[in-house]
């Protein structure tokens, strides 16, 4: 059975690799993993949302590491008073006594920043033994975030094999298998139209653009929602082509489900897909409803405080931002950039794109596929519209789960107009000049650019922890959230203590060692600053050791001694 087993694998694969396309596609995807691979190395650090990846989904205190304590006031309160015993009967006690709750959140209430060890900045990044594939911290700690919990999950399971270590490898696993997925998806929707070969020349399109480099960088959950985008597009295309069949409903429902738990932003992309699916349907309008009904209730019943988190929340849709039309240009030409195009040609290409579209839709109006170049244009166009106006911040992170379907549109409009304008003879230099015009590009941008989210300059900073790793460090910043990007450099030092500017006063009652690190970030006024620390702390000599400028990290780090 076993030899009867193998050979068949074996003339599997043979079958496999006899077919030229398929041969060519491995040996892409193998180029665009060793890309990443490359990148990744580069990576220096990472900026706060990235380190609270990790901490949300390892640290079963909280979801942010406190400069003051192991949590904040009420998940203190919560720990140390409410889950113990009977909690159930705990709980209802505090619903039907909130004067009790109150009065214990202020008995917790101390926010003053003390000295954290770097035990303490180490277990907030990794997993200790006892919370192995322990899922209700996590899911906790983003209920009291805005997003949803399955890419910390997931952040949690593979972090359970890094026992005790924290590593960027942790998530770029995660970013590089949903990177390699969104490839497979990019070609299984070429060859749905049987053109394998334009697959290819999507693949490298997406695959090697700065944009989609970035978003396997980033250590967030925008890859995983780029992929589910994806594939919630693909089977779309396979329901408007055979209707509501019982195996694409089930991937369907698979897919929705671990979308929205993604990134709540998976919902545009859906929503506009319902509904040209629901003028596509016709005879099954009721069926298609009812079925987006049940999912819709199934993904709120999973995780019930997605209904605060979209209705509610500073991310919901009540965020609505001023200025709409420059952050919909900040947006349309953060698009340019990823695929390393200047405003100027990209604008010029966007008129281009948007005429032969209209042309196109045009000519296809009575095509009985009209609903599938609906399904790969109409969303994009949507949720560049709406995530201009809801986004909490102008960050590229948001469009960057547009890219494939960019790609997937443009070249199969080019491939159209170029078939239908173009000679057999002239179609063949067409395609040959559109692949040199791809790979060309695609270079331009790999050595004129680099990818966001690798923060090079920072292994300084880490060196330097490594050289005084003996030492107390001081970081004086801005807020409480922002410090947790220095959370490689707390996880060195002997302790740390993590002060806004107006808390300077607070270091004549912590106890301070005779030489001891100071990092002051360089928004400050530096010198005004550093007096104070020598003023409260008593010290006599100070010795600049480090100016540093790595983006995001700017701040100047003393040696500061006593006597």
């Amino acid at each position: 059975m076993k030899k009867y087993l193998k050979k068949k694998i074996i003339i599997k694969i043979n079958n496999f690799f006899k077919n030229k396309i398929n041969l060519i596609l491995s040996i892409v995807i193998v180029i665009l993993t060793i890309t990443m691979l490359f990148y990744e190395t580069q990576k220096e650090g990472f900026n706060e949302d990235e380190i609270f990846s990790y901490g949300s989904s390892n640290y079963k205190y909280d979801n942010l590491y406190q400069p003051y304590g192991v949590a904040d006031v009420y998940n203190t309160v919560l720990f140390k008073y409410i889950l113990q015993g009977n909690w159930f009967a705990n709980i209802v006690f505090c619903l039907n006594n909130n004067n009790v709750y109150y009065y214990l959140c202020d008995k917790e209430y101390n926010i003053e920043p003390i000295w954290k060890t770097r035990e303490e900045a180490t277990q907030y990044l990794t997993i200790q033994p006892s919370d192995i594939f322990d899922f209700v911290p996590v899911i906790w700690n983003q209920s009291r975030d805005v997003h949803p919990p399955f890419f910390y999950i997931l952040v949690h399971i593979v972090s359970s094999f890094f026992l005790g270590t924290f590593s960027k490898y942790i998530i770029f696993i995660i970013n590089i298998i949903f990177y390699l997925l969104t490839c497979v998806y990019i070609y299984k929707i070429f060859k749905l139209y049987k053109k394998e070969k334009l697959g290819l020349i999507a693949l490298l399109l997406y695959g090697l653009s700065i944009g989609a480099i970035s978003t396997v960088m980033f250590q967030r959950m925008y890859m995983m929602m780029t992929f589910f985008v994806l594939l919630y597009t693909y089977i779309c295309i396979k329901i408007s082509r055979s209707g509501m069949q019982k195996k694409e409903m089930t991937e369907l429902s698979i897919c929705t489900i671990l979308g929205f738990l993604t990134q709540y932003y998976f919902c545009l992309f859906a929503v506009t897909m319902f509904i040209i699916l629901l003028i596509h349907l016709r005879g099954k309008r009721k069926n298609w409803i009812w079925e987006n009904i049940k999912l819709a209730i199934l993904g709120v019943a999973i995780f019930p405080a997605s209904i605060y988190h979209i209705f509610f929340s500073y991310r919901g849709i009540t965020s609505l931002q001023e200025n709409y039309f420059e952050r919909l240009k900040f947006y349309v030409e953060e698009m340019f950039r990823e695929f390393s195009i200047s405003n100027i040609i990209g604008y010029i290409l966007l008129g281009i794109i948007t005429i032969f579209t209209i042309i196109y839709f045009i000519q296809k109006r009575k095509d009985k596929r009209i609903s599938e170049y609906a399904i790969l244009s109409l969303p994009v166009i949507i949720y560049y519209l709406i995530i201009s106006k809801i986004a909490p911040y102008l960050e590229q992170r948001y469009i960057l789960p547009t890219l494939p379907l960019i790609v997937i549109g443009v070249v199969l409009l080019i491939s159209y107009f170029i078939n239908k304008i173009c000679k057999k003879k002239i179609k063949t230099v067409s395609n040959i000049v559109v692949i040199l015009v791809v790979v060309s590009l695609q270079l331009y941008g790999l050595i004129t650019k680099e990818p966001d989210y690798l923060y090079k300059g920072y292994r300084e900073y880490i060196n330097l922890a490594k050289e005084y790793q003996d030492c107390q460090y001081i970081y004086v910043g801005i807020n409480n959230y922002n410090h947790i990007k220095n959370m490689p450099e707390f996880a060195i030092y002997k302790e740390s203590l993590i002060l806004n500017e107006t808390q300077l006063e607070l270091l004549k009652q912590r106890d301070i060692e005779d030489k001891f690190i100071v990092s002051i970030k360089l928004y400050l006024n530096v010198n005004e600053v550093l007096n104070e620390i020598l003023e409260y702390t008593g010290a006599k000599e100070y010795e600049l050791l480090l100016e540093g400028r790595a983006r995001g990290f700017e701040a100047n780090y003393y040696l500061i001694t006593k006597s």
